[in-house]
């Protein structure tokens, strides 16, 4: 599998993704027609929402029971403290068109420039461009411990008379355990 282009995570996005090429070999056992594929993975507050245009609302998967379905085994999965992420692929017919608009893009100074400050650019746009249309693969969860001694740390800043707060994840049930696990609720 070849690796063609990797968009990291950031928190505007709160996803990352990779553009790879297949082997042709591969197709038959991964189905689909183009051997150029877009893979993300991300938080499914961004990737299960349909008006976010990032999945897909026909794709398999994607009509309202098996979405009501996800998002409820999501909020379990938050509420004992896991960590969830949701991903996705698209298949891409016109990958040289976007290939070449995407490598002028991180070419030019100016959109580099514009994207390090997180202002509109067209790297920004073109990356968009193609995570959307997805079509939804499946969920995963896991368990997030916290560091050692995190708890007790967290305590002695308290009894100092430093205020703590708390920013984490976008369920309030991960929140609340989390919260639990640090002796902070």
């Amino acid at each position: 599998i070849e690796l063609l282009y990797a968009f990291p995570y950031e928190s505007s996005r709160k996803r990352m993704s990779v553009i790879v090429r297949l082997p042709e070999e591969l197709l038959p056992v991964v189905g689909g027609t183009e051997r150029v594929r877009l893979y993300t993975k991300g938080a499914d507050s961004v990737l299960c929402d349909l008006t976010t245009g990032v999945l897909d609302p026909k794709a398999a998967g994607s009509d309202a029971s098996h979405m009501a379905a996800l998002d409820s085994l999501l909020y379990e999965w938050a509420d004992i403290a896991l960590r969830t992420l949701v991903f996705a692929k698209r298949e891409l017919g016109d990958f040289e068109r976007w290939s070449a608009e995407y490598e002028a893009a991180i070419s030019d100074p100016e959109n580099v420039r514009k994207a390090k400050l997180r202002e509109p650019n067209r790297i920004s746009e073109l990356q968009g461009e193609v995570e959307n249309g997805l079509t939804l693969q499946g969920a995963t969860a896991i368990e997030d411990k916290l560091q050692e001694g995190v708890p007790e740390i967290l305590k002695d800043l308290r009894i100092a008379g430093i205020k703590v707060w708390m920013l984490t994840g976008d369920k309030v049930g991960t929140a609340k355990n989390i919260a639990t696990a640090c002796n902070i609720l």
